[in-house]
């Protein structure tokens, strides 16, 4: 009976809980893009940054290309939707990975 109650919970709330995970990690993702692409502008910096610019310049580039200018950036709700998917797809993967070596585990005690 518990596992009735704890399959409809999951049933009832990992979509909601998925979306808001994506939502959040689009969030950071515009975070993150916007940092780096203020950072490209500056001229100056370490000789790590000086070292690594050249790399973060084409990979700003390259975004900015997919997704408009860093400071404009938007998640849309396809956006949202489809690192929703990925996330469940990585989640379930692991969930089957789990069981996979729950199931080998039990093959060689037996």
């Amino acid at each position: 009976m518990m596992a009735v109650v704890v399959n409809a919970f999951v049933l009832l709330w990992s979509v909601p809980i998925l979306l808001l995970t994506s939502v959040l990690s689009l969030g950071q993702f515009k975070i993150i893009f916007s940092l780096a692409s203020d950072q490209v502008a500056k001229r100056h910096g370490s000789a790590v940054w000086t070292a690594a610019r050249p790399y973060l310049e084409r990979l700003i580039r390259l975004l900015e290309s997919s997704f408009g200018p860093a400071h404009k950036f938007s998640p849309s709700a396809t956006q949202v939707v489809l690192v929703a998917l990925i996330l469940a797809l990585l989640f379930s993967v692991e969930r089957v990975l789990e069981q996979l070596k729950a199931n080998a585990s039990m093959r060689q005690t037996a």
